[in-house]
């Protein structure tokens, strides 16, 4: 599997997960995001396996497994979607995009909550 530097929808969303993280865990997402690597995933165009530069710096002690984000409400939203972050040993290892719904939305159309 080829890993390659995000695209800029991937990036952006890299962006959001971190400005909508609570303080602690948003520092290890940074660290991590930042210089990462990523795959599609081979089931789904929008999500993507991760590879972080950085592994020194890992996630807090008891995170959900998976850390979720969820999508900010909106007038017209009619899909519910969740963010799933997948980690081992405090390292996240990919990005999924989780939906009930319509069509599975773009990376460029997600907004997330603040936490």
């Amino acid at each position: 599997m080829d890993y390659m530097t995000p695209s800029k929808t991937q990036r952006a969303l890299l962006d959001k997960l971190i400005a909508a993280a609570e303080p602690g865990l948003a520092a290890a997402l940074q660290s991590q995001f930042e210089g990462a690597l990523v795959a599609p995933e081979e089931h789904c165009p929008e999500c993507f396996k991760l590879k972080p530069a950085n592994r020194s710096v890992r996630l807090p002690r008891g995170v959900g497994r998976p850390v979720s984000f969820d999508i900010a409400e909106t007038a017209e939203a009619t899909t519910a979607v969740d963010v799933l972050l997948w980690h081992e040993g405090g390292c996240i290892e990919s990005v999924e995009i989780s939906w009930v719904g319509d069509a599975h939305p773009k990376l460029e159309d997600i907004d997330l909550e603040s936490r």
